[in-house]
């Protein structure tokens, strides 16, 4: 028998208190415990199979994804920035991210389609061999590092990788790397997080925050630099210019209340059981799911055919 992460210990220590364990919030019952990150997010022998016949085991496999991800990650978080990442750590962070997006209890442990133990490993066969297509999909987006700078942190759930639409969060329910509008999110420690938008997203801001510049100056040079749309335009820049950045340099953008709100709606609503922190107060999660309770219980997960790669 062996004790099997589904989320690895070194993202759990990332969110570790002083005393190197981690406050842990049950979803199911509100019930808040402390335990060490070699006692969260795992079960026995959860990634032993057998499969035609034959026993399988994917445990080596996602650790040796975590092995090569993890010094790339501790250079983020050290730096402040993906700006300086090489390809190869790029392609590492990728690797991670596709496979933990669908190595967890909280996919592999509803999907619909599943009946039984055997069919749930030959799935996860499948989803290992096809990881290389979100693999490309993943590097191929451009990669923002969100930074908070106040008093609010980020919580760390049982499905750390979790999706949303970017212009119909509450409306689009068919979710995917595939998708096209579709975004993710990957929380890396309190107050960082990895924001992968669609590339369709990140090309839109550049191209407004672009062609914004050239109206304003054109204004400018025209003699109308201090009319409404000049100062229309400049409003709209300023908002824009953080993410624009972030984008287009590789510097972290400042992650605003609102959006640590949303990053820690979305995992608690993803999440099987588990929320994980550095502090003891979950006041958010439990909001999130006495607003909605249909939460308390993990989303069901289904495979679909690739629609529009992103």
């Amino acid at each position: 028998m062996q004790n099997q992460h589904y989320v690895p210990k070194f993202l759990l220590k990332n969110f570790a208190d002083i005393d190197g364990r981690v406050y842990r919030y049950n979803k199911s019952t509100d019930i808040v415990g402390k335990v060490p990150p070699k006692h969260a997010a795992s079960i026995m022998n959860f990634y032993e199979f057998e499969i035609r016949g034959k026993k399988i085991s994917f445990e080596d496999r996602f650790q040796n994804i975590e092995t090569k991800a993890a010094p790339s990650f501790r250079k983020i978080a050290l730096n402040n920035s993906v700006a300086n990442l090489t390809e190869s750590e790029r392609s590492n962070i990728a690797n991670f991210i596709a496979a933990q997006a669908f190595r967890t209890q909280a996919f592999l442990g509803n999907l619909k389609e599943q009946p039984n133990r055997t069919e749930i490993g030959e799935t996860l066969e499948r989803l290992w061999e096809s990881t290389f297509i979100t693999v490309d999909i993943i590097e191929n987006r451009h990669w923002v590092l969100l930074k908070i700078e106040h008093d609010d942190i980020l919580y760390l759930g049982d499905q750390p990788v979790v999706l949303q639409h970017t212009k119909d969060p509450a409306g689009v329910r068919c979710l995917g790397f595939d998708i096209l509008g579709v975004e993710a999110f990957l929380p890396i420690s309190p107050k960082l997080a990895i924001y992968l938008p669609c590339r369709s997203t990140t090309e839109e801001i550049i191209s407004f925050y672009r062609n914004g510049t050239q109206i304003l100056e054109s204004l400018w040079k025209s003699g109308l630099g201090m009319t409404i749309d000049a100062f229309t335009i400049q409003r709209d820049l300023r908002r824009a210019q953080h993410l624009y950045e972030a984008i287009t340099t590789g510097k972290p953008a400042p992650c605003a209340s609102e959006s640590v709100l949303n990053l820690n709606y979305l995992q608690a609503a993803w999440s099987y059981q588990w929320l994980f922190s550095n502090k003891g107060d979950f006041t958010t999660a439990k909001m999130v799911l006495s607003e909605s309770p249909q939460y308390r219980k993990a989303p069901e997960t289904s495979l679909a055919k690739p629609a529009f790669i992103t």
